[in-house]
């Protein structure tokens, strides 16, 4: 699993701290998410940076405690202030309005782990976003969709201010998914093909609360190197990972991983490196995330689990699991299920 401590990008812990407290007031325990993840609960929080693969693994933790839970996620969504995006938060603050600050550059960055958004134009005028989740892991993306588009009925209001309102939010979801009574005040449409937000035009012109333009350029420029390093970053990572979970019994070696990517095992070693992972640590991120995937979601015995991730029996892969958790898998699987 990754280690907090060694040089892989590290992020906020913004989000984590967001769905602890979100399993609290459902009365659910977050424990086993912080074993799994290997994340100390009573660290200071104010101090905790977390991976990247850390963030991932709470989250289908949170998955499968929580429960399918569309209204929860998305008024979870709703939770995230501006403070959650770290750097990014006084670019988007200092923007002139949000046309420039959606449409004048890639503002993909304002989505929830891996989701892309798309300014929608109309003769030059911005009417709305589309929310792309088509990177993202599918076992995560009704979640990252809610919540980036609670997220953004939160922030566009607190960045325009009161006067910000939508004029339509289309989701690939029934209505009978919710819980009607307890959605925000929102113009919905169901089943749609698309995610969208949609708003009068005019608003996108509104001087935002704090616009600075001076400052924004500076921030742009800022945020801008940290966007390609980090997609850079993810792009490669991901797509090692990708090809490692097609086949964990026999995993594939790195020279043949490195030859599929059109490189020599070396450059892909340092380009890892770069990034702040190692192969061996990837392969190990990629057998607990699919663990938990299968002990979650799955009715596998724990021998076909194992077997799955490459193991010979079910000892080595408790051993590994407790190396990871501190929890054995069967252990874990009973209490994730049952919130305790």
């Amino acid at each position: 699993m990754p280690n907090p401590n060694s040089p892989e990008q590290v992020l906020s812990d913004s989000s984590i701290r967001i769905m602890r407290h979100t399993l609290e007031q459902q009365g659910i325990d977050p424990t086993p998410a912080f074993l799994v993840t290997g994340i100390d609960p009573n660290e200071a929080e104010p101090e905790r940076r977390v991976s990247r693969g850390q963030e991932r693994a709470f989250q289908r933790a949170f998955i499968a405690l929580s429960g399918r839970s569309p209204t929860l996620w998305l008024r979870m969504g709703m939770e995230y202030s501006l403070a959650a995006f770290g750097p990014y938060a006084l670019m988007m603050m200092s923007a002139p309005n949000l046309r420039v600050l959606l449409a004048g550059r890639d503002p993909s960055v304002f989505g929830f782990h891996g989701i892309r958004l798309r300014p929608i134009l109309f003769d030059h005028r911005l009417i709305g976003v589309e929310f792309d989740a088509s990177a993202v892991p599918s076992d995560l993306k009704e979640l990252s969709i809610l919540v980036s588009c609670g997220c953004a009925l939160r922030l566009y209001p607190e960045l325009v201010g009161d006067a910000f309102a939508l004029t339509m939010m289309s989701l690939p979801f029934s209505k009978a998914d919710f819980e009607v009574d307890r959605l925000p005040d929102a113009p919905f449409q169901w089943n749609a093909d698309r995610v969208l937000l949609m708003w009068d035009d005019r608003l996108s012109e509104i001087p935002l609360r704090n616009a600075n333009p001076v400052l924004h350029r500076a921030h742009v420029e800022a945020t801008a190197r940290l966007i390609r390093t980090e997609d850079a970053d993810d792009h490669l990572r991901d797509t090692v990972q990708s090809i490692m979970s097609r086949n964990l019994r026999n995993p594939a070696p790195l020279e043949e991983i490195a030859r599929e990517l059109g490189m020599t095992g070396r450059t892909l070693q340092r380009r890892l490196g770069a990034a702040g992972v190692t192969f061996r640590s990837l392969a190990e991120d990629c057998r607990r995330e699919n663990a938990i995937h299968l002990l979650a979601f799955t009715e596998m015995p724990l021998m076909n689990v194992a077997w799955t991730l490459g193991y010979n029996d079910v000892a080595s892969f408790s051993h590994a699991f407790l190396r990871w958790s501190a929890i054995p898998p069967g252990r874990f699987r009973r209490q994730i299920r049952s919130g305790s």
